[in-house]
């Protein structure tokens, strides 16, 4: 590879104060009332977005709704902290939170109330042979690009 086009490793992913505290929520937040329950992604990360960063909920149909309406890009290898991950699948899909170093957050818990963390492969694997796979993509909850922001 020519220098500048390496691609990065896990660990060099560095987040803003909103990444982080998104990341940081997903990790422990189980959810309330619908979103602790499992086929309530979305409104699980709904919920993660709002309780860290306020202003208006934004939620979609679905998870597949969601990801078709706000993912950002396809290329898995450069996810940003706090950032949706997709799985666009037939009818519902699936999504969970990056938080770092090859892992995701969703509220497909093994019990309720109790975040799923699990590595984006194992994810990336699982969906993929979901009936009506089409595609795993990332982006914003809302489409707002948090990436950008700074919060002090």
């Amino acid at each position: 590879q020519t220098p500048g086009n390496e691609t990065p490793s896990y660990n060099d992913i560095v987040g803003n104060n909103y990444q982080e505290k998104i990341v940081n929520y997903a990790q422990t937040f189980g959810g309330r009332n619908e979103s602790a329950l499992s086929g309530y992604c979305q409104a699980w990360v709904a919920d993660v977005y709002f309780d860290v960063l306020g202003g208006t909920r934004q939620s979609a149909a679905s998870a597949k709704d969601a990801g078709n309406a706000w993912a950002v890009s396809d290329d898995m290898n450069n996810i940003p902290l706090g950032a949706c991950v997709y799985a666009i699948y037939n009818p519902y899909g699936h999504v969970a939170i990056y938080i770092g170093n090859g892992q995701v957050a969703s509220n497909d818990g093994t019990s309720y109330g109790i975040p799923r963390i699990e590595t984006l492969s194992n994810f990336t694997d699982w969906a993929s042979r979901k009936p009506g796979y089409v595609k795993m993509c990332w982006g914003w909850n809302g489409g707002n690009n948090y990436d950008l922001r700074n919060m002090n």
